[in-house]
């Protein structure tokens, strides 16, 4: 899993600077001629009075927020060094958790344009080192993907989103990871909050050209998450894949058929032993 989150923070890093790049670039004369903020340690580097862009943060924590979109919001606050970057017009991003204390270094990046309202956006809260990334729109209310309830859990949702409440989902536990490919697309590793954890969880969920929405669950089976499960749905429109419930499980879907089993754990590792079976 050192890898991934090794990933997942190489990708947010190229973000934030494609981001910023394009902004230095931006044939505008001031601050004051567009809705950009940018808030570092507690203070506004960007203190206009007509900027419907807000970014928080708080002063001796050390977080960086970036909101650059009519009605964009980045919030980086609740612990050291979180990172919040919202861009389009009604993004969203909550790194940390406002108010809270000890959520360290989590990363929220949501770019596209929101319109459901509520907390339409990406949400990296409650926990440590947690990262959540949204790349497309959202109509649906109350939707976007969480990193929450867990450290080092990492959630990437790549499509428009329209439905409500419809939250790709890493934690409830430490070290899963989800990521979502297509319109409507789902996935969710990890267990549910901190009442039943599941560790060390991947949901894949690969449906780009689909209209429905397929969905992954790994670990995540009320009321006994599992840990060390994969659930992956690669290639195929409405369909569903769940490993949960008990530890080593997996359940693979794509356009051939589906496999699914048990992968015993061994010293080489599990995931290498289970794809080897195909």
């Amino acid at each position: 899993m050192a890898n991934v989150r090794a990933l997942s923070r190489l990708a947010i890093v190229a973000v934030g600077l494609g981001v910023g790049a394009a902004v230095a670039h931006s044939p505008v004369a001031s601050a004051d001629d567009l809705d950009f903020q940018i808030s570092f340690d507690g203070y506004d580097l960007f203190p206009t009075t007509d900027n419907s862009a807000t970014a928080t943060t708080v002063t001796g924590e050390y977080g960086l927020a970036i909101a650059y979109g009519d009605g964009a919001n980045a919030s980086a606050e609740g612990g050291t060094g979180d990172y919040a970057l919202a861009v389009g017009s009604g993004a969203y991003a909550e790194a940390g958790a406002p108010g809270g204390s000890g959520n360290n270094f989590d990363s929220a990046v949501d770019i596209g344009n929101n319109t459901g309202g509520g907390y339409a956006g990406a949400e990296a809260i409650l926990g440590s080192d947690n990262s959540a990334i949204q790349i497309g729109n959202i109509s649906g209310g109350d939707s976007g993907p969480e990193a929450e309830n867990g450290n080092y859990d990492t959630v990437i949702n790549d499509g428009n989103i329209t439905q409500t409440d419809w939250n790709s989902y890493a934690g409830g536990g430490n070290d899963n990871f989800a990521e979502s490919v297509g319109t409507n697309s789902y996935a969710a590793a990890g267990g549910y909050g901190l009442a039943s954890v599941g560790n060390n969880d991947i949901a894949l969920t690969f449906d780009p050209f689909g209209t429905q929405g397929s969905i992954a669950y790994a670990g995540v089976q009320y009321p006994t998450a599992g840990d060390n499960d994969l659930a992956a749905v690669l290639g195929v429109d409405d369909a569903t894949a769940s490993a949960g419930g008990s530890n080593y499980l997996y359940d693979i879907v794509t356009a051939l058929g589906n496999e699914s089993g048990t992968a015993a754990a061994t010293s080489g590792g599990w995931l290498g032993e289970l794809l080897s079976l195909f």
